[in-house]
Formats: structure tokens, sequence, C-alpha cells
């Protein structure tokens, strides 16, 4: 490869960076670690998460309700077939003088 003439690359290759050390680094990284993670309580927990947990809530009770509803439905559509075919069984003729299966 051929080495470029280039003012930018020499003093790019020339640029030194020495910081000096901060004697408060460490002290002031941990304070805002601290800072961001306040001791959890069970009232601060729920203060912090009650959308969350709302939001969980609701989407639960409402599978629930719909596989009630269709839990409910289906068991409606057999009794319906049943008190039907029990029904048409009693009161049709052509039906009495069948045997019943």
């Amino acid at each position: 490869m051929n080495p470029t003439h280039d003012p930018l690359t020499r003093l790019l290759e020339s640029w030194r960076v020495d910081p000096s050390p901060d004697p408060g680094f460490r002290p002031a990284v941990l304070s805002r670690i601290a800072a961001g993670n306040p001791a959890r309580d069970w009232p601060g927990y729920l203060r912090t998460h009650a959308a969350l947990w709302t939001a969980a809530g609701l989407v639960i009770l409402a599978a629930a309700v719909w596989t009630g509803h269709q839990a409910g439905h289906a068991r409606n559509q057999a009794d319906r077939s049943a008190l039907l075919d029990t029904y048409i069984r009693n009161l049709d003729p052509r039906a009495m003088s069948r045997p019943q299966t």
C-alpha cells in the first residue's frame, strides 16, 4: 500500500490524547448508579409497575370472559340439540316408530 502524503493523515498520526485522571470519577459513577436503582419495597414496586399489572390483569380478565362465553355457548348448543332431538322424537310419529339409537 502506498503511503499518502496527506497533511491530515500526518496530523492524526501525531495526535495523542493524555487526559488527566479525575479523582471524583468513580464516586460520581457509583452515585449515579445508586440514584438510578433506588431500593425497592413492595408499595414502591406497585406504584412503578401499576400500569403494567393493570394491563396484564385486564388482558387475563378479557381472556377468561371470552373463554367462559365460548364454553357457555358450546354447552348451550349441545343442550339445545339434545332438547330438540327429544322434542322431535316425542312429537313426530315417524320418529316415534323408529328405534332409538
